[in-house]
């Protein structure tokens, strides 16, 4: 996968859960380690290395 692609999904892993999360006073890390298990299962993000 290009790296602009991979920037934009963990930017948008990182907001779209801490939006929500904060705006119903919920618990952020929880919602952040969540949406971080829901994007290693992806098959396309197994394979990117650092």
């Amino acid at each position: 996968m290009p790296g602009l692609e991979v920037t934009v999904v963990v930017l948008a892993a990182v907001v779209i859960p801490t939006w929500p999360a904060r705006r119903l006073h919920g618990n952020e890390p929880v919602l952040l380690v969540a949406g971080g298990c829901l994007i290693g299962l992806t098959p396309d993000f197994r394979t990117v290395r650092g």
